[in-house]
């Protein structure tokens, strides 16, 4: 009874509607994804565990699904002045 309970009370949570969710599309989706490569990225590299040539094929591969998937321009630029703030860069070059 208690397994049943719990699952009642969960469906009914997740089944109610949340506008947050509503709004989230793909180009969101998208940016999320590629920043978070960028910094997972910059974030080992800095580290030292990616090679600088591992490193920049990553954000190689970071940037051409960048020009693949973002259509938003203020998503895409966002996303290719990653390298410009002083927190990322030492990773500026690899962008390159």
């Amino acid at each position: 009874m208690k397994i049943f309970k719990l699952f009642l009370i969960s469906f009914c949570l997740l089944s109610l509607s949340n506008p947050a969710i509503a709004e989230f599309d793909d180009e969101s989706y998208h940016y999320g994804y590629l920043r978070g490569w960028l910094s997972s990225t910059c974030f080992n590299y800095k580290k030292g565990h990616l090679t600088e040539e591992r490193a920049k094929r990553s954000f190689k591969t970071a940037i051409s699904l960048i020009d693949e998937l973002i259509k938003n321009n203020a998503y895409k630029n966002k996303l290719l002045e990653y390298g410009d703030s002083p927190r990322n860069s030492e990773c500026k070059k690899l962008m390159l």
